[in-house]
């Protein structure tokens, strides 16, 4: 898997479905790293590019290399017709549509969810009506969070003057405490990252004082590591704000 920016936060997700799920081995590259390195590639893998826009310049010169060392080329993009929609063997469209601001979010979570559908139907396992029932409670999941707009104002308006935040996840989370990190970045151009909660102690933690908000996001794997983790920023007097089920 290829990738840049949110693409690549996405692909980390997608790559953890591939291998908890299918049992595959996949590797995945920032396209802008992957395109100057001394690569092994083989023609008897896939490669797999996410974008967007589809026009991504690393990620297009990463996916002539592969197509020079004769792999198969599939993509998940959202524009019919781009660069990297004609280049590739198979396109994974995942209709996000037009894509006005800066900060791609519509088009995270599409590709996540078009990934997941991806993995689900190598294992023959697409029309499974447990996905759609999880599909529809996502939905209501979300309206149901947008309908919360003052409470989450509220929290932001308490928080927002504090000198940088610290986003942390851990397993399937990581990937998205980066995106977090990435969105207040473009949207507030606020000091924002994002790191795995385990990797707090080596050397983030220095970072904690009563000035920096940890964002942490937790969920019900790995919840008592997770915990611990938000202990320790506590002890460091860090402001704490949690993002997870009630």
């Amino acid at each position: 898997i290829s990738a840049c920016g949110t693409a690549w936060h996405a692909g980390l997700l997608i790559k953890e479905f591939l291998e908890r799920i299918n049992k595959q081995r996949v590797n995945i590259e920032l396209a802008s790293e992957f395109r100057y390195k001394s690569n092994i590639l083989n023609k008897d893998d896939a490669g797999l590019f996410i974008s967007q826009s589809g026009e991504t310049a690393d990620t297009l010169a990463t996916l002539e290399l592969c197509k020079e060392a004769g792999m198969r080329l599939f993509s998940i993009v959202n524009v019919e017709g781009s660069s990297l929609y004609r280049e590739c063997e198979r396109n994974f469209l995942i209709h996000a549509g037009v894509e006005i601001g800066v900060a791609s979010t519509k088009a995270f979570t599409q590709q996540v969810l078009t990934g997941y559908l991806v993995s689900k139907s190598i294992l023959g396992e697409f029309s499974d009506p447990k996905i759609d029932t999880e599909f529809n409670l996502l939905a209501t999941k979300f309206e149901n969070i947008l309908k919360r707009e003052d409470e989450i104002k509220s929290i932001a308006l308490k928080i927002y003057n504090y000198k940088g935040f610290i986003f942390t996840g851990r397993g399937r989370y990581f990937p998205v405490a980066l995106e977090g990190a990435l969105k207040l970045k473009e949207i507030a151009y606020v000091h924002a990252e994002g790191y795995a909660s385990g990797e707090l102690k080596h050397g983030p933690i220095a970072l904690i004082d009563q000035d920096m908000v940890n964002i942490a996001l937790v969920g019900p794997e790995l919840y008592e590591k997770t915990v611990s983790n938000i202990e320790e920023v506590k002890a460091r007097r860090g402001v704490i704000e949690t993002v997870g089920p009630q």
